[in-house]
């Protein structure tokens, strides 16, 4: 590759690999701060089912905590700028049940990883398992157990989208590699009467990763 490439496919020159390779690298994990303590939670194992309930051992109290033991933290507001889009309660810890594998249902505090996951180790839940929806076009419509039942199907948002006429291309689009069928695949999936499936809102695409900032003298570092 000519070393005059920019954009995309240029080689860039890395500035963080040195630090990796000696060692020297620093992550959230290696942050000690006086008090810190280390939460691991106990999560769902089921893309969909109803919690029948949850056993946290006695001994435990006070450093595994689940939905019922934090009545003032309330569910996260889902907002969307998508105009018909519903949004559901997004509890911090199921309540009821869990919507997706990895739902968190307790938290789990000690002072080192291993006690903390210890701790989510020792937390027992009953399930009943739920039908999960794997299918968006076949149970958008609604399924044997909708995601949230107060919606009463499993649509999120629905848009009704029109105009234009797609044989009336331009001729050199034909004339394109693949130019038919990607016409002919267009036509077959956006006719009137088909479905389209679409990623969902990106206020539901939280981020997992955790940042420490410490100041110093009126500093970042």
């Amino acid at each position: 590759m000519p070393d005059d490439v920019r954009g995309i496919g240029a080689s860039l020159l890395r500035k963080e690999d040195e630090r990796h390779l000696h060692g020297r690298g620093e992550f959230v994990a290696d942050v000690k701060l006086p008090g810190t303590m280390e939460v691991a939670f106990l999560r769902s194992p089921h893309a969909h089912a109803r919690i029948r309930s949850i056993s946290v051992p006695p001994e435990t109290r006070g450093r595994v905590f689940i939905a019922a033991d934090l009545p003032r933290i309330k569910p996260i507001r889902v907002i969307s700028h998508s105009a018909g889009a519903k949004s559901p309660p997004w509890p911090p810890l199921a309540t009821d049940k869990v919507r997706y594998v990895g739902e968190a249902i307790a938290a789990c505090i000690a002072p080192t990883r291993g006690e903390a996951e210890d701790l989510a180790a020792a937390v027992a839940v009953d399930f009943e398992v739920l039908q999960a929806v794997i299918d968006p076009v076949r149970d958008m419509r609604g399924s044997r157990h909708p995601v949230h039942e107060h919606w009463g199907d499993n649509l999120y948002i629905e848009h009704a989208l029109g105009g234009g006429d797609i044989d009336a291309r331009p001729p050199q689009i034909a004339q394109q590699p693949g130019g038919d069928q990607s016409l002919a695949a267009a036509r077959s999936r956006c006719g009137n009467d088909q479905p389209l499936a679409a990623a969902p809102d990106p206020a539901f695409l939280l981020d997992d990763h955790l940042a420490v900032i410490l100041l110093f003298y009126g500093k970042f570092f």
